[in-house]
């Protein structure tokens, strides 16, 4: 009786790890690929890609609400995992890389290009339309050319 109910258990815990197994394929998918601090730098250096960091804090509340909801998003998944090296900077951990950048509010969002040059910070909480609008702005390089108030205003009078 007891090798029975062994063997049951055995198979009801390698039915759950298939089950596991067969999920996180899905889970990577829906989550942004987050790097550590030097792994995006180097990933944006080698692969030619601009670097997006999410300064945040376990106790900001607006930095749970971008995690929640904005971070949620297909769009934002797939634009940051495609053309972004992204790292999440945990501020109470890494307090030096907070100072270095001047971190004073959360959650704040450095965009840097791809030899790590600093190219704009945002403060503040950030819908996932405007987040994306902002990506697809650093992304193609237009702050070369022209504002983010005009290429936003321009890409507006596109889509009507």
């Amino acid at each position: 009786m007891f090798k029975t109910r062994l063997l049951f258990l055995l198979l009801v815990m390698a039915a759950g790890l298939a089950v596991a197994d067969e999920a996180e394929p899905e889970k990577a998918a829906t989550a942004i690929e987050w790097q550590a601090y030097n792994a995006a730098m180097a990933d944006g250096r080698d692969n030619g890609k601009p670097v997006f960091l999410h300064f945040t804090a376990s106790w900001c509340k607006w930095c749970q609400k971008m995690r929640k909801e904005t971070y949620q998003d297909q769009r934002v998944i797939e634009y940051l995992d495609a053309h972004f090296a992204s790292a999440w900077v945990d501020t109470e951990k890494y307090k030096s890389l907070a100072r270095q950048y001047e971190i004073n509010a959360l959650p704040t969002l450095w965009f840097l290009d791809e030899k790590g040059k600093g190219l704009t910070a945002v403060d503040g909480y950030m819908t996932a339309d405007k987040l994306l609008s902002l990506l697809k702005f650093i992304q193609t390089k237009s702050y070369e050319h022209m504002s983010f108030d005009k290429w936003t205003k321009h890409h507006l009078d596109e889509d009507h």
